[in-house]
């Protein structure tokens, strides 16, 4: 079951700060409310956050600040920007620097939560790609320390030259290093004498 999601709401209204920190807290969320731009980054830079609810007009430190920031600390992050002075402009810019998406005060709480609960199911998809990302690579990992270390002599060939030999393969080649057999072919080391026999077989059948 996946555990309580950290949402950190920024607003210098402390009416709307209020109100939305109490519509957000529950079993879902653990919120975290900060009282202006400056505050919503020192905790950006204490904590770790799935969820950033700014306001865009705050004095000193704006929402579009707080973004950047959260965006800075992990790209991943849903950040939502909310505002009473929408504008086309405001909304273009805010989701060019990266915001999931621009709310308008004001809206109501079903409002909130879905865009929030989308941004998190956004948010889940990237962390399952990531893990399973990840296992891919410690799978392929494992696969190639095995490989790496098997006694038995293991080439892959690629257009007729070698693309890859194992330690074990180099040392039955006469190679000190695999590196060095890297772009060979397999004639290369079949001894002249066989190769004369050979020919000699075809030209007298």
């Amino acid at each position: 079951m996946e555990g309580q999601r950290k949402v950190l709401v920024a607003d210098d209204d402390e009416f709307a700060l209020r109100s939305i920190a109490t519509a957000l807290a529950g079993e879902e969320y653990e919120v975290v409310a900060a009282a202006g731009g400056s505050e919503a980054i020192d905790l950006l830079m204490q904590g770790s956050f799935d969820v950033v609810l700014t306001d865009l007009r705050m004095p000193k430190v704006d929402g579009l600040a707080v973004l950047r920031r959260a965006r800075e600390i992990n790209p991943q992050m849903v950040v939502l920007i909310i505002t009473g002075y929408a504008s086309l402009e405001s909304a273009v810019e805010a989701l060019s620097e990266g915001a999931y998406d621009y709310l308008v005060k004001p809206c109501s709480d079903g409002e909130l939560k879905l865009k929030i609960e989308k941004g998190l199911e956004r948010l889940r998809l990237s962390e399952q790609r990531q893990r399973a990302e990840e296992a891919l690579r410690e799978s392929e990992e494992r696969y190639r320390q095995l490989i790496e270390l098997s006694p038995d002599g293991i080439a892959i060939e690629s257009g007729g030259q070698i693309a890859f030999i194992n330690p074990a393969g180099a040392e039955i080649l006469g190679a000190a290093n695999p590196q060095q057999l890297i772009g060979r072919t397999g004639m290369d080391f079949v001894h002249p004498d066989h190769i004369r026999a050979h020919q000699y077989s075809l030209w007298h059948d």
